[in-house]
């Protein structure tokens, strides 16, 4: 399975703490872990970081990088501009296929918080069974 982490928004609604520059995805809102940080290790049992994408934007890829080192610096795939989450996952979408067209690829949120971690692998494991069954 391929994991895209989506990452590339300026996390406006949390502002003042979060700002075009740091938004939430790239913080330690919660425990010591950025968000960011906190949604590979949550897949991490389940998901090899080779197969784990991240798509933001082009001010952010360098910043991930940095916080990710286990993640390879060409699964950061950086938008050339803005245009919203369905064309950023379709580029990612297409990246993913000329990789390997056998793989499912699961659509994940960088800013969410999960309590319930082992419940959400489990649900992500039935998720790609049912994908594959097609």
């Amino acid at each position: 399975m391929f994991a895209l982490i989506l990452a590339g928004g300026t996390g406006t609604r949390l502002w003042p703490r979060s700002r075009k520059k740091t938004p939430k995805q790239l913080l330690p809102l919660i425990g010591n872990q950025t968000m960011v940080q906190a949604t590979v290790n949550r897949i991490a049992s389940i998901v090899p970081a080779e197969h784990t994408f991240f798509a933001t934007n082009q001010a952010y890829g360098e910043i991930i990088a940095a916080q990710l080192p286990q993640i390879p610096r060409q699964n950061i795939i950086t938008e050339p501009s803005a245009k919203n989450t369905a064309p950023c996952i379709g580029l990612a979408a297409l990246h993913m296929q000329q990789l390997d067209p056998s793989q499912v690829m699961a659509s994940l949120h960088a800013d969410h918080f999960i309590a319930d971690e082992e419940g959400f692998r489990q649900a992500l494991l039935a998720a790609e069974q049912v994908a594959r069954e097609g």
